[in-house]
């Protein structure tokens, strides 16, 4: 039984644009994969700064008006025991 040359034609384009449909969806999910790391460790990077920032800004304050008040004549003797 001989197959024509439509059906032939027919299951070759069907195959090929098979082939050519798994290649651009694997290729394609190599590149969003790519690019959502990209943008995790892009977040990742301000969250660390953000937190560090939330975190040490309050404390730095306090240690800045510590040492305004340690330059008040009445702490002089806290000042020469703490040593900032």
């Amino acid at each position: 039984m001989a197959v024509s040359l439509k059906v032939k034609l027919f299951i070759f384009m069907t195959a090929l644009f098979m082939l050519f449909s798994f290649v651009v969806w694997s290729y394609s999910k190599h590149v969003l994969e790519q690019i959502n790391e990209k943008w995790a460790e892009r977040f990742v990077k301000k969250q660390i700064l953000f937190d560090k920032n939330r975190t040490l800004l309050p404390l730095l304050h306090e240690i800045e008006i510590i040492k305004e008040m340690l330059k008040e004549p009445h702490c002089l003797p806290w000042h020469i025991m703490i040593k900032i």
